[in-house]
């Protein structure tokens, strides 16, 4: 929500400045470690203008090519614990926050460059994008999303453009504390540090396979040609599925350690090898053919040099070399640890990054004498916050209900979302955040969920259950959606994509949601015993799990006493 400090009489008429906070317990760190960020009590009042300061650096061995997923930078925080310094209360904890941020980047901004700019977020920022045509459906983060042909994309780990040698530096973002506490969801209201006995603000950093996504070439056919298979591409190929990966060059055979792929998609004297997603040092897996017939024969290799020729790229590797042989095909050696492909892995190196330095940089207010002695010590401050909950559906479960297990007085609105648990950190797809789909366009990540409706207080809701696939009740499934935004003051900006085959089917992560309360009202769900109700049309090749998002309004009670919150 835009900032509304000059409608706010309190706020508008005092005097702020911008101070640094570093952490308390050290200066760099990496996946799975703790951030940890001290705000005193003498700071007094803060705006929700502050924001973070992240420098970055992607560290992996092999110069894989990553980037940020459509959460941006926010992909490192799997976790915020935000305490009261001095009493040690609990007082507000967002669970899986990366996933509700690449949720909310999708839904809540219509111009995604600035959170391109600023935070990092992939380009487009979808969950998935038809990019042929209605009969084609193509997973963008299997392809174009997570394409260097988007500038921003290539920002975290650029290379030399002439000779394709990895330049990976350091990169700053800048980022705002997505939290209830600092008002994010809703109207501008100084935050009383004073009063909370100081903030104790814990990140818990994520592992790197859902942190960040494997780049990949442009997205067209070795060759020339509409995509028609997201496999093609060498950078986008886990596995050696027949078709996929780039064919090496026929004519080409003099020397097995220099491979000619023919005609790569992006790749030619005017765009620069930066197009393809390869980089010096990456580890591929060639396969080819003795010319004698026999066993394929599958070589690691590790790049040394890249060129131009033309329309195709040469790669120079390292080993052995094999005179006598057919053309074969070349694969990025991801491994099948992160998405199943069937590759092992002889030479796979799991991604890295590194937090360089970091910082919270404060909006601090300093109110005058009067002013302060009206800030009473005994206050009850409000703000909008989500609770998280998670449930599992096995394959061959056709009807499923999903307890909802909150305990909120004050609740506003329940979003679910619906993930396949094997494809979770699937090392270009990441399920996690893109959801299951319902829509009638493609063959992968299919929910198979034809019947929704909340079960609330021995009450369905809405009366009639509802099928969220796009060619049944998909105007129900947004009509829903954007009333269930509206309750936590965030109206939405974007529903998708209409150009080519997005207007028949859903693009951003989908969403099941219900209102519970409008404007100043609430409801409790305290002795409601919420469900989800879902139905399938079928059995699943995966498990699924689901993630529901209960919002609430949350109070904290400061006074001489002590520090409590009202769910």
């Amino acid at each position: 929500m835009a900032s509304n400090i000059e409608n706010n009489v309190v706020a508008s008429q005092m005097n702020s400045k911008y101070i640094s906070i570093k952490p308390e317990n050290g200066e760099t760190f990496k996946s799975g470690q703790k951030i940890i960020y001290n705000i005193e009590p003498s700071i007094g009042y803060i705006k929700r203008d502050s924001y973070l300061v992240f420098d970055i650096l992607n560290n992996t061995a092999d110069n894989g090519r990553y980037s940020w997923g459509p959460a941006g930078i926010n992909g490192i925080i799997k976790q915020v614990n935000i305490y009261s310094k001095e009493t040690g209360v609990l007082i507000e904890n967002l669970n899986n926050y990366n996933q509700w941020v690449a949720i909310e980047n999708q839904y809540r901004t219509d111009d995604k460059n600035q959170l391109a700019i600023k935070e990092g977020v992939r380009l487009p920022c979808s969950a998935k994008n038809n990019t042929t045509s209605a009969t084609a459906g193509v997973w963008a983060s299997e392809c174009e999303l997570s394409s260097p042909a988007i500038t921003s994309n290539g920002l975290l780990s650029p290379i030399v453009k002439a000779t394709g040698e990895a330049a990976f530096m350091t990169r700053r973002y800048c980022v705002p504390l997505r939290c209830g506490i600092f008002r994010h969801w809703d109207d501008e209201r100084l935050i009383p540090i004073l009063n909370f006995g100081g903030l104790r603000i814990e990140l818990i950093l994520e592992e790197p396979q859902l942190a960040m996504q494997r780049m990949c070439g442009t997205n067209h056919v070795p060759g020339g040609g509409q995509l028609t298979d997201p496999n093609v591409d060498i950078s986008g190929s886990i596995g050696g599925v027949a078709g996929g990966g780039y064919a090496t060059k026929a004519s080409a055979l003099t020397n097995n350690k220099l491979i000619t792929l023919d005609g790569t998609p992006g790749v030619e004297t005017a765009t620069g090898i930066e197009k393809s997603g390869l980089a010096i040092g990456n580890k591929i897996i060639h396969t080819f053919k003795l010319s004698g017939g026999g066993a394929d024969q599958v070589v690691p290799r590790t790049i040394t040099a890249l060129a131009i020729n033309g329309a195709d790229l040469q790669i120079t590797c390292d080993g052995a070399d094999f005179p006598a042989r057919d053309a074969g095909n070349v694969f990025l050696d991801l491994g099948a640890a992160n998405g199943g492909g069937t590759w092992a892995g002889s030479q796979a190196v799991q991604p890295s990054y590194k937090v360089v330095n970091t910082e919270f940089r404060l909006c601090v207010v300093a109110p005058t004498a009067s002013q302060a002695n009206s800030l009473t010590s005994a206050i009850n401050y409000e703000y909008t916050s989500y609770d998280l909950f998670l449930d599992n559906v096995a394959t061959s479960t056709l009807r499923h209900q999903v307890p909802i297990h909150s305990v909120a007085s004050k609740a506003k609105c329940i979003m679910s979302m619906l993930y396949d648990v094997s494809t979770e950190k699937h090392v270009i797809a990441q399920n996690y955040y893109a959801g299951l789909q319902n829509g009638a366009v493609g063959s992968q990540h299919i929910a198979y969920n034809n019947d929704v409706v909340f079960f609330i207080n021995n009450k369905l809701y809405p009366l009639r259950s509802y099928n969220p696939k796009s060619r049944a009740d998909r105007v129900l499934n947004i009509n829903e959606n954007v009333k269930a935004w509206n309750a936590i003051n965030t109206p939405i900006r974007s529903l998708g994509e209409a150009t080519r085959g997005n207007l028949d089917d859903f693009v951003n992560t989908p969403l099941i949601s219900r209102e519970l309360a409008r404007g100043e009202f609430s409801f409790d769900l305290r002795n409601a015993e919420p469900e989800l109700r879902l139905g399938f049309s079928g059995v699943r090749p995966h498990n699924m799990r689901v993630q529901t998002f209960v919002w609430s309004k949350k109070i904290v009670s400061t006074s001489s006493s002590g520090v409590q919150v009202v769910y």
